[in-house]
């Protein structure tokens, strides 16, 4: 049994952070992408890759890393053709039958929380060229058993968030918002746009 929960907070009404996560079927499908501030437009571009990657979730398939891998070089290029100038970092991917399978560019991370050990699925990933530009370089992640936990987050959880922190807090059963809170001052001000996605195994 699976159950996931999602946490999406814009640092301003500005944000380039988006997300989508939805059960399909068997499968859960999953997105985060993080617009490039500097470029302009990553609002846009990541509001291009969320609607892109929900089209892809009506299409059978999808079962190994070069197909999401594919899908990326693909949005990649419509972009760039648009000339919008809008970039954008992802990581897509779907959870079926107990196995994780998806891919990634840029500087969001997700992350496996098993018993006995972490490990980032996205570990070699290229930080840059990203989404939009043209010239992206997309690599696939898995298949992985996903035993326990899976976290997704943008660059605004993982650059302020220590993982030992995290770690505690999945060992209470918490829920996506309770990881997010970490990322915050102790005002409770953001330092950047946050989004985190959290799929949690329960059999």
């Amino acid at each position: 049994m699976y159950k996931f929960s999602s946490y999406l907070e814009q640092r301003n009404k500005n944000g380039d952070d988006a997300l989508y996560i939805k059960e399909i079927g068997s499968s859960i499908w999953f997105c985060i992408a993080d617009g490039a501030g500097g470029t302009g437009q990553g609002a846009q571009a990541s509001a291009y890759i969320i609607e892109a990657f929900e089209e892809l979730t009506r299409i059978d398939g999808f079962d190994v890393p070069e197909d999401f891998e594919s899908f990326l070089r693909k949005v990649d290029i419509e972009l760039w053709d648009e000339r919008q100038g809008g970039e954008a970092t992802a990581i897509i991917g779907k959870v079926m039958d107990g196995v994780i399978v998806g891919a990634s560019v840029g500087d969001s991370e997700a992350w496996i929380f098993n018993l006995e050990y972490d490990y980032e699925l996205t570990s070699m990933q290229y930080l840059k060229p990203l989404i939009g530009s043209g010239k992206s370089v997309p690599i696939g992640f898995g298949p992985m058993y996903l035993e326990k936990y899976v976290l997704l987050g943008s660059d605004g959880l993982f650059k302020y968030v220590n993982r030992n922190d995290i770690k505690h807090l999945l060992s209470n059963d918490c829920e996506a918002i309770q990881i997010a809170d970490l990322a915050k001052k102790t005002t409770g001000n953001l330092q950047d746009d946050l989004s985190v996605i959290l799929i949690s195994n329960f059999l």
